[in-house]
Order: structure tokens, then C-alpha cells, then sequence
């Protein structure tokens, strides 16, 4: 369907892209939250320059943070055939050239001995989520540079009893962001938060990076409990002034999803991820006549 030449040329330029631009949802929300602190404060000061910053790094496509991420992919394939080992191969390749050219560091490393390939690629580097979604004709691929900050110091995760209930449930978010890296300044909020509840251990820390990663800031999750217990807590977590690095402001986090799963009676699964302020993520989607085009956002979740 697609020469490799072809898709990995495309996924370089995705990559290159994401580290570069942020999307406009993100940029708005950061611009929000600046016109929200007091005039003269650290954390106006803050967020003004990470604006200026993102204006040059759009303007002359460099990244916008040194840390260019680990390498993530989301394949999310539809209902028309596509060739996932081809989408996989490709993928390493363009990641492998994206970091010789200098558009991304060489972060990933062997996690024992530190060594260091210099590619980014090796074994689970890129790492590549898959999930088939028959709603839609075509094959979303997303690329997503996850920070080391939000990676080291973000997540965490437990297993909610029955008897913990909602109030639990709101403890363990609030515990762990306020306690985390949000008020060290570790994961250099304000972050994106996510939260995955329900299914298995493995199943719901997925949920939780890919609620911080892939949800548009400002969106809110159908369910009505879940969308009031966002707003609740994004409203809750910001009143403690912990702001921006940590250093005092009003906006601690930019926002916070949840997602949900069944899970089994004897107790609920809880893990909470972060995504950096800078929110990069890119995605293309693939056609099965040959069209290969940008998507200003990915759809993983439609709801």
C-alpha cells in the first residue's frame, strides 16, 4: 500500500514536527493560564517565557524543549487492512534517522548497563501501542515525545478497595500530585494529568498515560460522575497555589482526565501519568488508496 520510503519520510517529518510545535490547544491553554497570574509573579514570568520560546521553536522548528522524549507511537488501526509490521518498521527508521539529523536527543539507553546506542532504537525503543478501532476506515498513527520528567516523577499507582470508595479515590489523586513531582517542581507543572481507574494494573496505567497524552486539554470525559470529578479536582488541586514549577501561582495543572474501565469486584486499579506542559504530540492518517494526511488531532478517544 505504501513504499517505506514514502511513510518513513512522513513519520521523520511527524517526529521533527511534534518536538517543534505545539498544538493549538495546548498553546491556548498555556496562554490562558499566564492571563491567570498576578502581573510581576514568578509564574507569569514563567509562563512568558515558555511562550516566547514556543513562538521560536514554531517559527524555526527547533525543539522546543531539550528534552525531546522517549519515542512513543499510538497505531490505531480501523477497519481496512493495514500492514502493522510495515507501520512498526518504519516507525524504528524514522526514529533511527529523526536522531541522526538532530531533530531528537539519543535518550533511550539500555536500563541496567546505561548504555547509550545513540539511535533510540532497541529493544521496546520505539515503543508501539496498538489498538483496533472498526469506527473508522483508516489507520491513525501517533507520535508521542514523552518527557523524562513527568516519566520519573509522575506516575504512581493503587489498588483502590471497595470500601475506599470516591473519597479514596480523591485522596490518592490528590496525594499524589500535590506530594509528587507538582510541588518539587519535578515534572515542571503545570502538567497535564491522567488518570486511569478500573481494569487491570498494566491495563490502567495505559489508560492514565494515554488520558495525560492524548485528550485534548479542556475535554471532558462523557460520563457524568467522571466529568464532575475532573472538574472537582482540577479546581481542588489548583487552589493550592503550588503553581507553575512549583515556585507559587494559580495554575498547578493545566487539566485532568480520567478514564475508566471495568475492572474486577474485589478492588479497583488506580495509576495516575503526567504529560509536560509541553503537550507535543503528531498524527497522520494513513488511507488505504495511498492518501497520507495530517490530523490536527488524534481521535483515540471518541467518545
Amino acid at each position: 500500500m505504501f513504499e517505506d520510503a514514502v511513510l518513513t519520510e512522513r513519520f521523520i517529518d511527524v517526529i521533527r514536527r511534534s518536538v517543534c510545535e505545539l498544538p493549538e490547544d495546548s498553546l491556548n491553554a498555556l496562554r490562558e493560564a499566564h492571563g491567570r497570574e498576578s502581573d510581576g509573579s514568578i509564574a507569569k514570568a514563567h509562563l512568558e517565557t515558555n511562550l516566547t520560546n514556543l513562538a521560536l521553536s514554531t517559527e524555526h522548528l527547533i525543539p522546543m524543549c531539550a528534552d525531546t522524549g522517549f519515542p512513543v507511537f499510538f497505531v490505531r488501526a480501523g477497519k481496512d487492512s493495514v500492514d502493522l509490521v510495515q507501520i512498526s518498521r518504519c516507525a524504528a527508521e524514522a526514529v533511527r534517522a529523526a536522531t541522526a539529523n538532530g531533530y531528537i536527543r539519543p535518550n533511550a539507553v539500555e536500563p541496567l548497563t546505561r548504555k547509550n546506542p545513540g539511535t533510540n532504537v532497541g529493544t521496546g525503543s520505539p515503543l508501539m501501542e496498538w489498538r483496533v478501532d472498526p469506527s473508522i476506515d483508516c489507520c491513525e498513527v501517533i507520535y508521542v515525545p514523552k518527557g523524562g520528567g513527568t516519566e520519573i516523577f509522575g506516575p504512581a499507582f493503587r489498588t483502590i478497595l471497595p470500601a475506599d470508595g470516591v473519597q479514596g479515590l480523591k485522596k490518592f489523586i490528590f496525594d499524589t500530585i500535590v506530594v509528587n513531582g507538582n510541588r518539587t517542581g519535578a515534572t515542571c507543572p503545570p502538567n497535564i494529568i491522567g488518570v486511569g481507574v478500573g481494569g487491570t494494573s498494566e491495563g490502567c496505567m495505559a489508560m492514565a498515560k494515554q488520558a495525560a497524552c492524548l485528550r485534548k486539554v479542556g475535554s471532558r470525559n462523557p460520563d457524568p460522575i467522571i466529568r464532575d470529578l475532573e472538574a472537582e479536582m482540577l479546581g481542588v488541586i489548583n487552589s493550592m497555589g503550588i503553581g507553575p514549577l512549583g515556585m507559587g501561582g494559580k495554575t498547578t495543572i493545566l487539566d485532568l482526565h480520567i478514564e475508566f474501565s471495568m475492572t474486577h469486584l474485589v478492588g479497583t486499579p488506580v495509576a495516575i501519568a503526567a504529560q509536560c506542559p509541553a503537550a507535543r504530540v503528531g498524527t497522520l492518517r494513513l488511507h488505504s488508496d495511498g492518501r497520507i494526511e495530517k490530523a490536527g488531532w488524534p481521535g483515540w478517544f471518541s467518545y
